[in-house]
C-alpha cells in the first residue's frame, strides 16, 4: 500500500500543523519532519553559537517561564492591594519574590536574543535574523513586564517612600507587569493539541486555574479599593473590622469576599451600604465576571466543536 501523502494533503498537514502550534519564538513553523529531526537532539544545548530552541535545558527553562508568569499575577496585585504603598519598606518576602521574578524575566529577554527559531520549515540560527525576528514579535512585550513604570512615576511625583492616597493610585502601574501571563495562554494553546494529556483534565486545570487566578484578583481589588477610601466603617465593604488583624488575616478575610461574590448571592457579613463604593465595586465585579465566563464559554465551545483543521502533535 501506498503510504506516501500527496503534495496537497502535505500542505494541508503542514499548515494544520501551523495553526496548532503556538506563536511563541521557540515553536513557530514546526512540521512533522523537522519536529522528528529536531527532537533527536534534544539533549544539546546549543546550536553553535545559539540556543537549541529543542533542547531539554530550553525547555525546563521555558515552563520555569511559566510558572514565573502565574506568580507574577499573584504577587503583583497582591503587592498592589495589601502592602504599605510608595516602595517603603521593601525588604520583606513578597519583595523578594518580585525581585527574583524580575530576575527570571531579564535573564529570558537575554536567551530570546540568542534563541533559534523556525520559519518554513528551516532552523534559523543566524544571530542577526534572530534579533530582527524577536525584536518584531514579543521584545516590546517582554520589555513592559519588567521595566520599572511604579518606582519611576514615585520618583516623578515625589511619592517615593511615603504612603499616601497618590502613591496607592500609582500603584495600579503594577499590573503592566501582567503581560508576562502571554505565556500561560501559549502553554494552554499548545496543550490542547498534544496526543499526551487528556483534554478534558486539560479544560479541568485550565478552568480551575482561571477561577483561582481571578478569584485572588478580585480580592485584592476590593481590598484596593476600600484602602482608597480609609478603610471607612461607613463607605466602605469591611469597615473597621480590619482592627487588630495581620496581613494575612487581611488577604483571608478579602478572599473570603471575593468567593462569596463569585459562587454566591453574597450572603456575608460585609456588605455595600455607600452609593460611591458600591458603583465601584459592581463595575469591577461585572467586568471580572463577564470576563471569565466569556474565556470559560469560549474554551467549553472549542471542546465541544473543536476546529476543522485541528491536528494532534506529540511535544
Amino acid at each position: 500500500m501506498n503510504t506516501e501523502l500527496s503534495e496537497p494533503t502535505t500542505s494541508v498537514l503542514d499548515e494544520s500543523i501551523r495553526r496548532g502550534v503556538h506563536r511563541s519564538v521557540a515553536f513557530k513553523g514546526v512540521n512533522v519532519a523537522s519536529r522528528q529531526t529536531r527532537a533527536q537532539s534534544t539533549h544539546e544545548f546549543t546550536l553553535g553559537s545559539v540556543l537549541d530552541p529543542w533542547s531539554t535545558w530550553y525547555k525546563t527553562w521555558w515552563a520555569l517561564s511559566v510558572i514565573a508568569s502565574v506568580l507574577t499575577v499573584l504577587s503583583e496585585t497582591f503587592q498592589m492591594a495589601f502592602p504599605p504603598a510608595g516602595l517603603f519598606p521593601y525588604n520583606d518576602v513578597s519583595s523578594v519574590i518580585e525581585y527574583v521574578l524580575l530576575s527570571v524575566f531579564f535573564v529570558d529577554i537575554l536567551i530570546n536574543f540568542n534563541l533559534a527559531y523556525e520559519l518554513d520549515n528551516n532552523l534559523i540560527t543566524d544571530r542577526k535574523m534572530i534579533a530582527e525576528h524577536y525584536i518584531k514579535t514579543m521584545f516590546v512585550v517582554d520589555v513592559i513586564g519588567v521595566f520599572p513604570f511604579y518606582p519611576i512615576a514615585l520618583a516623578a511625583t515625589g511619592q517615593l517612600g511615603k504612603d499616601t492616597q497618590l502613591s496607592q493610585l500609582l500603584g495600579i502601574l503594577r499590573l503592566l507587569r501582567l503581560v508576562r501571563v502571554h505565556r500561560v495562554l501559549l502553554l494552554f494553546e499548545r496543550a490542547q493539541y498534544s496526543t499526551k494529556i487528556s483534554l478534558m483534565w486539560l479544560t479541568l486545570i485550565r478552568n480551575f486555574t482561571g477561577a483561582f487566578v481571578w478569584t485572588h484578583v478580585n480580592a485584592c481589588i476590593m481590598y484596593f479599593i476600600a484602602k482608597l477610601f480609609d478603610f471607612d466603617p461607613i463607605t466602605t465593604w469591611i469597615g473597621d473590622s480590619l482592627e487588630g488583624m495581620s496581613m494575612f488575616e487581611r488577604y483571608v478575610t478579602a478572599l473570603y469576599y471575593a468567593v462569596t461574590t463569585f459562587a454566591t448571592v453574597g450572603k456575608f457579613p460585609y456588605y455595600l451600604v455607600y452609593l460611591t463604593h458600591d458603583r465601584h465595586l459592581i463595575l469591577v465585579n461585572v467586568s471580572l465576571i463577564r470576563w471569565f465566563h466569556y474565556s470559560r464559554l469560549r474554551r467549553v465551545s472549542r471542546l465541544a466543536f473543536p476546529p476543522d483543521h485541528a491536528v494532534a502533535i506529540t511535544f
